[in-house]
């Protein structure tokens, strides 16, 4: 393939577009589908920049020819498959090429669908580059066009790969410059739009059949949730709803990752930690205060709820610890949302709920345990902050059932066990609770205490281990109990499996199921 071959036959079919004339319609197809066959090699010499500028510079003048789009569709593809050799400056004459094409564009068919996701292509196939603002502008004149849910797969792939080349991190120990310029656009930023309105079309149902193309997306997520400026572009927006979409798209985001790194952690806790110190106060606004009309602490609830789950997802990494050591603020802060949601949020019990009725802070309660949990596990420090800000006695309240805080009881078991874990003084504090009939006595047979009179004083001691094996008979009343203290290991085998072997109907099996159990 020549020079003058590429530019004959360029030549010829802009002249046939520019006029209209089609008389040798099929001639040049063939001849323009040899060329993009022949540029897939990357040792044939590509066309010249003032070709690609002509070819870019030609905007349909008839969306129902169905000659001029197939031809022009065909010059496109060649200038697709040149553009990762082509100069970056030609990036900018693309991006207003198809502003102007999408702008004059006043029917669509088959064939301009298929121009659309072409010039999506040659924007994915460009070299990484600096025109930022550039893509930015050209986002908006897409939004004005298009709603991205409304977009066929076909295009959703290479904006994609257009957004991950653009602005992924290649290198963590580098600054993400392009990131960077991203995030400093603060107030109409038409890409981090797009990318919120892209990863609300991705179905998380299944994390292990996403696809390569949406783990690829995924991945870019994780960089900008986690880029240090970031935190300065969420804070500076105005409007509360971005926000809180982005608090909800990174409550979903960190639950596919568990391998994040210190910087990426600290990057994450840093904004959500600040977030999360500007809305606890508010949680009880009076939400019918309104500013020029409108709710203005509708979003509270929302953003508590996002940071909360965010904040529990990320307490299983020390790093988490470690903050909150760090900001010592934080932890007063939570557990004040904590006391107030347990004084103003009834829980939603068996008798009194309804079918699939959800209240309001809904999980907030079991997640702040959780996050209590992580932190009192095998440190001092915590068990006895979280006792002093009045923590422990919040837990120990929670130990129920909770529609509205699925497991909650089974997680505030847990962080009542951290809690009470070699520590004499919360140790005490339930004792002398449990005294008052303020704790239920079967919790703390659950975590392993049991409550004692030593001295005339009340005390919370570990309890010792004991094995109870009750075995019920279908249509027969008599039970055998047997209670072994360190000698379970000497039953007798051939005895053992005598039981295992017996039928039992669903009623006698539920029994046994209930009724066998290590204390």
């Amino acid at each position: 393939m020549t020079d003058i071959d590429i530019d004959t036959i360029i030549n010829r079919s802009l002249y046939a577009l520019e006029n209209s004339e089609y008389s040798e319609f099929d001639l040049l197809l063939n001849q323009l589908s040899y060329l993009i066959k022949q540029s897939v090699n990357s040792n044939n010499k590509t066309a010249s920049k003032e070709q690609i500028t002509r070819i870019l510079d030609y905007t349909p003048n008839s969306f129902n020819q169905v000659e001029s789009l197939r031809l022009y569709r065909g010059l496109l593809i060649l200038v697709r498959n040149f553009a990762p050799s082509l100069n970056i400056d030609l990036f900018p004459i693309v991006a207003n090429s198809f502003e102007k094409f999408l702008k004059a564009l006043n029917q669509t068919s088959e064939w301009t669908d298929k121009i659309i996701e072409v010039y999506w292509q040659i924007l994915a196939n460009f070299q990484r580059n600096e025109f930022t603002e550039v893509t930015n502008e050209f986002f908006g004149q897409w939004e004005c066009k298009y709603k991205w849910k409304d977009i066929p797969v076909s295009v959703m792939l290479p904006v994609i790969h257009f957004l991950f080349r653009q602005f992924n991190t290649q290198d963590p120990h580098i600054t993400n410059e392009n990131l960077l310029s991203l995030l400093k656009l603060f107030e109409t930023n038409h890409v981090m739009n797009a990318v919120y309105e892209i990863f609300t079309i991705i179905d998380f149902a299944d994390t292990n059949d996403i696809g390569h193309d949406n783990k690829m997306f995924i991945h870019l997520l994780y960089d900008i949730i986690t880029h240090e400026s970031f935190q300065k572009w969420i804070e500076q927006q105005n409007e509360e709803e971005a926000i809180t979409k982005w608090l909800s798209l990174t409550s979903v985001i960190v639950q596919t990752n568990t391998d994040w790194n210190n910087y990426e952690l600290i990057a994450l806790l840093s904004w959500n930690g600040s977030l999360f110190m500007k809305y606890a106060p508010l949680i009880n606004s009076n939400c019918n205060t309104t500013v020029n009309g409108e709710d203005d602490f509708g979003y509270v609830e929302d953003d508590i709820l996002a940071i909360i789950a965010i904040f529990a997802e990320l307490s299983q990494f020390n790093a988490t610890k470690q903050y909150f050591e760090h900001y010592e603020d934080l932890l007063p802060k939570l557990i004040f949302v904590f006391k107030w949601i347990h004084d103003n949020i009834e829980p939603i019990t068996i008798k009194s709920s309804k079918i699939e009725e959800v209240g309001r802070y809904s999980s907030v309660k079991t997640n702040i345990i959780t996050i209590l949990s992580y932190l009192s596990y095998d440190s001092f420090q915590f068990q006895e902050k979280i006792r002093e800000l009045g923590g422990l006695l919040l837990v120990l309240s929670n130990c129920i059932i909770d529609n509205n805080n699925p497991f909650i009881k089974e997680q505030a078991i847990v962080c009542l066990k951290y809690l009470l874990q070699k520590n004499p003084k919360n140790q005490q504090f339930v004792a002398d609770l449990e005294a008052k009939k303020v704790v239920d006595d079967q919790v703390l047979l659950e975590v392993g205490y049991q409550v004692e009179v030593i001295d005339g004083k009340v005390a919370v001691k570990k309890k010792e281990k004991i094995v109870y094996l009750h075995y019920s008979y279908w249509k027969k009343t008599l039970k055998f109990q047997f209670i072994f203290n360190g000698l379970f290991d000497f039953l007798n085998t051939s005895f053992i499996n005598q039981f295992n072997s017996l039928l039992f109907t669903a009623q006698s099996f539920q029994f046994c199921r209930q009724n066998i159990f290590v204390k």
